[in-house]
């Protein structure tokens, strides 16, 4: 393999891992969220929510 693609290699690599990490994210508030439902504890569930929402729209600026 040619040196000229390490770089090219290694952005992708860096690029899949933050996306596993975001995903993973993504899974355990979803989760969180769900059994704070599940507890009847709405206004938690609605603030984990909220706050995906929330930094979700500071990304997309």
């Amino acid at each position: 393999m040619s040196s000229s693609y390490l770089p090219a290699t290694t952005d992708s690599i860096a690029h899949a891992l933050e996306a596993t990490e975001a995903i993973s994210i993504l899974y355990l508030e979803a989760r969180l969220a769900s059994l704070l439902m599940e507890s009847k504890e709405y206004s938690e569930a609605l603030s984990v929510l909220y706050i995906r929402l929330d930094h979700g729209s500071e990304k997309a600026s």
